[in-house]
């Protein structure tokens, strides 16, 4: 037991990890190893898909349990619940594929954004092409329009795929965008009070930010070419390229760095906190 539980995880670790570094530096010639390469990652993602199920049925038994307790904020707890199963039904059922189109079918045209019926089918000479299907427009209103009257199984989608589809899109255009704007939007308060904290000027370090922070605010509004003679949008364009770019690039290094030391950790064992014991 203690074998596997706290020596052939860090194994596994240790092993996997020093191989897919050393292939990433191997060109197509060593193939066996390019394909074992392979062969791992798709294993990656297995092992992430059965993880995210865990992490599905962990969020819903830990809700379900604060609900059915009614500790406080139970109400969130439900409202979470009930979302996550509509979205992840809607999502499932919108990603279904559909049957083939045949003659007769009425099918939604993507192109242009109505109902058609389907009336011939054309089958490609070419076997990697998909088959095209000719159609009449069924909207009265739309029958002189200059369309190509034919099109390919994946633009011509059932009412049933098409209804669900725009629930989908609707959940992500209509609910989850603005709901992430909202909370961009709450951060500009917070932004606003950092903002006002840091511009306190009290050494040389916050008098360069101060004056930085002001030259690219005022540049990036048309007053500010105007009152400058087109001087502070350069020099705010200067700011963005040379320092800022410079330091931004000191930041993704920085972070870079880190990555890779954290990786080495959990090569070498030296992190076990993903196994669910202390370091």
């Amino acid at each position: 037991m203690y074998f596997f539980k706290y020596l052939l995880p860090p194994l596994i670790t240790f092993v996997t990890g020093l191989f897919l570094i050393i292939s990433f530096f191997l060109d197509e010639s060593f193939s066996e190893v390019k394909r074992i390469e392979l062969m791992t990652q798709k294993w990656i993602v297995i092992v992430a898909i059965f993880a995210l199920i865990l992490g599905v049925a962990n969020l819903l038994k830990a809700n379900l349990k604060k609900i059915s307790e009614k500790k406080d904020g139970w109400g969130y707890n439900l409202v979470l619940v009930i979302s996550f199963c509509i979205t992840a039904v809607i999502g499932f059922l919108s990603g279904l594929s559909d049957k083939p189109p045949a003659i007769g079918d009425v099918r939604w045209n993507q192109d242009i954004k109505g109902y058609v019926r389907i009336i011939t089918t054309t089958p490609c000479t070419n076997a990697t092409e998909p088959p095209v299907f000719g159609f009449e427009v069924c909207d009265e209103t739309m029958k002189d329009l200059p369309v190509k009257k034919e099109a390919t199984a994946e633009k011509l989608k059932t009412s049933f795929k098409k209804t669900f589809e725009n629930l989908n899109d609707f959940i992500f255009q209509g609910i989850l965008k603005p709901a992430g704007a909202t909370m961009i939007s709450l951060l500009a308060f917070f932004i606003a009070s950092a903002a006002f904290r840091a511009f306190r000027i009290k050494s040389i370090e916050a008098s360069i930010l101060f004056i930085s922070a002001i030259v690219v605010m005022i540049g990036n509004v048309p007053l500010g070419n105007t009152i400058s003679g087109g001087l502070l949008p350069r020099l705010k364009d200067w700011i963005l390229e040379v320092p800022g770019s410079g330091a931004q690039t000191a930041i993704i290094i920085g972070a870079a760095a880190g990555y890779i030391v954290a990786a080495l950790k959990l090569i070498f064992g030296v992190e076990r906190t993903h196994l669910g014991g202390e370091n």
